[in-house]
């Protein structure tokens, strides 16, 4: 039995250059979209563990002006 081929649709018109280049541009900004909501998410990760690493400095200052040994 021989495989079907694979069809495949034609366009009645020729998309115009102002089409193409819309399409384009629409392309670029879902994937600028993608990657800001990457760089929020790793911006808020980077804060995230500066803020766990502030109180852990605070801590051993106190700690050490305090003369404790923790």
């Amino acid at each position: 039995m021989a495989k079907p081929n694979k069809i495949h649709q034609l366009d009645f018109f020729i998309p115009t250059a102002d089409e193409l280049n819309a399409k384009r541009i629409e392309e670029v900004q879902e994937s600028l979209t993608r990657v800001r909501k990457g760089a929020y998410a790793s911006i808020g990760e980077i804060n995230k563990r500066l803020a766990k690493i502030e109180d852990m400095l605070e801590h051993m200052i106190r700690a050490i002006c305090r003369g404790n040994e923790e």
